[in-house]
């Protein structure tokens, strides 16, 4: 009767695993671009929105793990701009952002004023929706002489 149990309870002990934790993704974002490009994520942390960045992305094929573990199924949102301010990606979500590295938390990912510092200002971000185990967005376009990377 003991190796019954034991070996019924061995069966269920990894179907509790896999229900319990959530398999948990890796974002990317690769630069296929001719320009070097800077990008900035937001992410719903649990308790309230954090903007961070900057991620350096090589041109014409470089990518950078900008998450590591995600939960699936997750809105995230990114801005990215070439070096030279030429090339821009972002929609209608605004965040904080500053010119060096940041990282901002709560109320101060969702607003911030050149009061706070000269440096932050707010930019458009683009939606994105996590639904893989590695997801990874690309940036594509042309510079504004219309150079392209050959792919």
């Amino acid at each position: 009767m003991w190796k019954a149990m034991m070996g019924g309870a061995a069966l269920r002990i990894p179907i509790f695993l896999a229900i319990a934790f959530p398999a948990l993704a890796d974002w990317r974002i690769c630069n296929r671009t001719p320009q070097d490009v800077l990008a900035s994520i937001v992410f719903d942390a649990g308790q309230g929105y954090v903007s961070t960045g900057w991620y350096k992305i090589r041109r014409c094929g470089g990518c950078a793990t900008v998450y590591h573990g995600m939960p699936k199924l997750r809105d995230v949102f990114f801005h990215a701009e070439s070096v030279d301010r030429t090339m821009k990606w972002g929609d209608e979500y605004s965040f904080c952002v500053s010119s060096e590295k940041f990282s901002f938390r709560g109320p101060t990912a969702l607003h911030c004023t050149r009061q706070q510092s000269p440096d932050v200002r707010m930019e458009d971000f683009h939606l994105e929706k996590l639904t893989g185990n590695d997801f990874t967005t690309n940036l594509t376009g042309k510079d504004h002489s219309g150079k392209a990377c050959i792919e």
